[in-house]
């Protein structure tokens, strides 16, 4: 587990490094772990191996290229490494455009950039104009002063909801419905764990903020009807999270 999580987040030059970063963080989970945590060790040995792998890419220099080229590279790695999980084979560019909402040739620059510079990780941290952001799972933690097992349950809440949007609103068939996923996952700072304005995610697919701004209303209309359709209640995946809308907000 530790060294497919260290090539996963990294690999390359740094692979040994990060697979002795993953080890502390074993040592860590098995430390801390408690039974009454009521959650598998396993889930809780890959949450601190993945905290201990992502500090160490933290402190690797940030690739001076421009921010929403990063998010679209980030955006790009995130689904390629979903379909190489579901499919066992890297998807064709056509096909990360497809499923991503960019165009091809924005697909192609994205990916020529990454491959020019230090490889980024799919959890890379990204600096914007509020300060570093970070990618999700470390967004819960930032504090020290948190409590560690409360940030594991906010992850796996996390998980869920994005488990959810994926269902009510991607399509592999329609480029603008994925679109429109992904926009409401930037909103949301499901992406790097900070919510991104219409202008920055306007940069990233080339669109207006008056577009950016009806696409995500129209996503919203689209995931309350899921919602409501499958009896889920907005509280399940919101009560234990924070930088997440209310409850009223999600079904107003």
């Amino acid at each position: 587990m530790i060294f497919g999580l260290a090539k996963q987040l990294g690999g390359g030059e740094q692979l040994v490094d990060l697979v002795q970063e993953g080890n502390l963080g074993f040592l860590h989970a098995v430390d801390k772990f408690n039974p009454s945590f009521n959650t598998k060790f396993s889930t809780y040995a890959h949450w601190w191996i993945r905290q201990a792998i992502n500090r160490t890419r933290q402190n690797s220099e940030l690739i001076s290229i421009p921010e929403y080229i990063l998010f679209r590279i980030k955006i790009i790695l995130e689904f390629r490494h979903q379909y190489f999980k579901e499919n066992g084979c890297s998807p064709s560019t056509e096909e990360i455009a497809k499923n991503t909402g960019l165009k091809v040739n924005q697909v192609k620059n994205a990916l020529a950039a990454h491959a020019t510079q230090n490889p980024l990780s799919l959890n890379q941290s990204l600096t914007g104009e509020d300060g570093p952001s970070d990618e999700i799972g470390n967004f819960f933690s930032s504090s020290d002063q948190e409590d560690p097992d409360t940030v594991v349950v906010q992850d796996l809440f996390r998980q869920q909801l994005e488990e959810h949007i994926v269902t009510a609103l991607s399509d592999p068939n329609d480029e603008v419905a994925n679109r429109r996923f992904w926009i409401f996952k930037l909103r949301l700072g499901l992406v790097d764990g900070k919510s991104h304005s219409l202008h920055e995610i306007g940069q990233i697919f080339e669109l207006t903020q008056e577009r950016i701004r009806q696409q995500e209303e129209e996503a919203w209309k689209i995931f309350r009807q899921y919602l409501k359709k499958t009896h889920i209640t907005a509280d399940d995946f919101f009560r234990n999270t924070t930088g997440y809308p209310s409850t009223v907000e999600v079904l107003g």
